[in-house]
């Protein structure tokens, strides 16, 4: 699925979410999306992602993806993917409750994202863990 087919399904989102696609302009957010918007999804780069998180453009499918780019690729994720582990401590706990799936999966996940965090001995790391960690509990406890 593109981000092109994405926006045009309006009835799918998180109450979050702001407009499905940057205004139309020559802004460098807008060139970055019209570049990003026929890519699968899944075929995203990590910044693609994070960015699409960051201006919460399709969350709802955004979001799972992400996920699956930390947990398929651990080693990676300290290096290439440390925004997205950033971003992601900062979905609120009402968004993960339209997401329980993902919080769960990400959930059971978190001991191995830990340890790859630990290894890195990076304490911005260890933060945005701990955050995402303690909200992801919340919503285990809410659903």
């Amino acid at each position: 699925m593109t981000l092109r087919e994405l926006d045009g399904d309006e009835l799918i989102s998180l109450p979050s979410d702001l407009d499905t696609e940057p205004e139309t302009d020559s802004s460098p957010l807008s060139k970055w999306y019209a570049e990003i918007k026929d890519t699968d999804i899944e075929e995203l780069e990590a910044f693609d992602l994070d960015q699409l998180l960051v201006q919460r453009f399709h969350r709802l499918f955004i979001i799972p993806v992400a996920i699956e780019r930390l947990i398929d690729y651990p080693v990676l994720a300290g290096v290439e993917h440390s925004d997205l582990l950033e971003t992601l401590s900062l979905v609120t706990i009402e968004e993960w409750q339209y997401m329980p799936s993902s919080a769960a999966l990400l959930l059971s996940h978190m001991p191995q994202i830990k340890l790859m965090i630990d290894a890195l001995g990076d304490a911005g790391f260890s933060s945005y863990a701990s955050k995402l960690k303690s909200n992801l509990d919340i919503v285990s406890h809410l659903v």
